[in-house]
């Protein structure tokens, strides 16, 4: 959080918010090789590929969802909101590698 809090005050409230949940969760992702057996830990998760890979995937999901589920006049997310999210979500799994540098 205190890589993020200068993010936070140059956005607006309501997007900061937005954002902080995002890098909040990007900041977990790469631990996920804990669980998964077929990747080693602190290996490709815990490389800018997997921080690339994630954002990608996590603005491409928030910009389709809508119309795989159908509800594309219900719920429509703006390119530029998606990009927002997917670069928050990188943000996080960088804030994750900052950490892991300084620990054994």
């Amino acid at each position: 959080m205190l890589l993020y809090a200068p993010v936070g005050i140059i956005i607006s409230v309501p997007l900061a918010v937005l954002c902080g949940v995002y890098t909040i969760a990007g900041a977990g992702l790469p631990d996920v090789d804990s669980s998964v057996s077929i990747v080693k830990h602190r290996g490709f998760t815990h490389t800018l590929w997997f921080v690339i890979l994630a954002g990608v995937v996590s603005a491409g999901v928030h910009l389709y969802i809508p119309s795989v589920l159908n509800i594309q006049d219900i719920i429509s997310i703006p390119p530029i909101f998606a990009v927002i999210i997917g670069v928050s979500t990188s943000y996080g799994v960088i804030t994750h590698l900052v950490g892991d540098m300084i620990t054994p």
